[in-house]
Parts: structure tokens; sequence; C-alpha cells
């Protein structure tokens, strides 16, 4: 780039050395104009980022309204979806109904819907009738009242089959409240109670206690509440002292017992005293031991 560094110069007409005629300097400044002019300015680095980053936002903002008018597009999170073809769906349900006979044993309409199973009994129906064809499980009325819709394995047949034919009864069998061999709250609903408005259900940690397969008695986690069923609780609290001298269960520590303060006197207390629960400041307990 031409750079205009001096004006000064020697004029001999003048006689003063330094001065420079007022020609001379207009021709210089003529000279270096010209070559400004001919060369030209870079913008400074920064400038050029910032005005492509303009452009650039500029240009993808115009092309999303464009899409947005279009609908061709719509803005946010994008997730890639595998379409899920017949041939899954059908190993998935040839893997739940090969599962529920294994846990239940018999598998009713009841069992899968107590099991949550996505497409309720109809996802696993069509594989249950296929099973019944090649002899995998055998479809019968083997527990009355459940429906027709039965399906169980040919083991759990004769094992039904021996117990009903010598039970052991007035024995209090000590079960997990979610447990696939726990009816309740799956196949049979839940013993109507209106002594309080706690109610039951398939929860975790929770437990019951069947004599001759009714519901006896059922223990909320932590073992602070207890509901009783039927005239006689005696069979349950044996069932649940026997649960925790075993290892089964916890410490028992009972503060209510079907909705109200312990009993001090009647076949209840007499039941928990006989099993060797001990008075507390709150109620009753027996510890693990």
């Amino acid at each position: 780039m031409a750079r205009l560094t001096s004006f000064e110069g020697n004029d001999p007409e003048s006689g003063v050395i330094g001065a420079s005629s007022k020609a001379t300097r207009l021709a210089t400044v003529a000279s270096v104009v010209a070559a400004l002019k001919r060369e030209p300015r870079a913008s400074p680095p920064m400038l050029t980022t910032l005005t492509a980053l303009t452009k650039f936002r500029r240009e993808r903002e115009n092309a999303a309204k464009r899409r947005a008018r279009s609908g061709a597009g719509v803005p946010g999170r994008v997730v890639v979806v595998h379409a899920d073809n017949l041939a899954d769906r059908t190993r998935r349900a040839y893997a739940t109904a090969e599962q529920l006979l294994k846990r239940n044993g018999i598998v009713t309409r009841g069992s899968v819907v107590a099991e949550r199973v996505a497409g309720g009994f109809a996802a696993v129906y069509g594989v249950l009738k296929a099973f019944e064809d090649t002899g995998r499980c055998r479809r019968g009325y083997f527990v009355e009242g459940l429906g027709g819709a039965q399906f169980a394995l040919p083991g759990a047949v004769d094992r039904l089959r021996a117990l009903a034919n010598d039970p052991e009864a007035g024995k209090g069998i000590v079960l997990a409240a979610a447990d696939p061999a726990n009816p309740y709250g799956g196949v049979l609903p839940w013993p109507a109670d209106e002594r309080t408005s706690h109610r039951p259900g398939r929860k975790a940690g929770a437990s019951v206690v069947l004599v001759d397969g009714a519901l006896a008695a059922y223990v909320e986690k932590g073992g602070r509440t207890l509901l009783t069923y039927g005239d006689d609780p005696a069979p349950a609290i044996e069932g649940l002292a026997r649960a925790v001298r075993e290892g089964l269960l916890g410490t028992l520590s009972f503060e209510k017992i079907n909705g109200a303060p312990i009993p001090i006197e009647g076949p209840l207390a007499d039941a928990l005293r006989d099993n060797g629960f001990v008075p507390t400041s709150k109620g009753m307990r027996l510890r693990a031991s």
C-alpha cells in the first residue's frame, strides 16, 4: 500500500529550504488516493467471522420457517423407532406364555391380568392354544369359578389333584402378597372389609396367610398393621409366628389390628400370647431369633 510520509521538500523558486509548493502537495495527495483505490482493503478477521455466523443463523431460521409452513418437519428431539414386526411379537408372546405357565402352574385370565401382561389375556391366548395342540399344556376346568379358559402344565394338574385329595387342613401358609401362589388381588378379589379403610394389596414387603386356601390374615410392610379374616384367628397367628421363628419374616410389632388398637382380651389376644407375642407400649411384638 502506498503511504504518504512527508509533504516537505526544497523549492528553489521560494528560496526557503524545506518548503513545498502547493502544486507539489496536491500531486502527492492525488497519487496516494489513486494507489489506495487500486489496492482493496481486507476486512478484519473477527468482522468476517461474525458476518458469516449471522448469515448462517439467518439461513437456518429461514429454512426452519419453510419446513414449518410446508409441514415437512417439526422442531424438537428426534428418536429412531424400529418397527415392531410380526415375528418379534410372536416371539414375545411365546416367551410370555411359557413364563406364565412356569410361574403359575395354571394360567387363567385373572392371573394374566395380575401379571400386567401387555395386551392382556388375548396377547397370549393364541400361544397357549398352540401349546395345547402340541401337548405342552392342558386345557380344562381345573379350578371352580375361574372360567373355562384355564391352561396348566401336566405336572401342575397332578400336583393339584394330590393336594385336593390329601389337604393339610387348618395350617396357615405364609406367602408374599405379590407371590403368584397368592390368588387374592389377581385371580380372586380381596375380601370386603367394613372394619377399616385400610385395604390390602399385592405390594412389595407385604405378606398374606392362607388357611385351606382362604385368606386368613394380611400383614402390611413393616409388620405394624394386621388384618384378619375368618372366625378363628389362631391358625393365622400361629403361621406368622412360625414364619418369624424360621427366619422367613422379620420382627413383627403390631400396633393396629383390623384398624383398631391391640385387644387385651378375646380370641385374638389369646392367640398372640400363646404364640410368643409380648406386650409393648404400642402393641404386641414378636422378635426374630
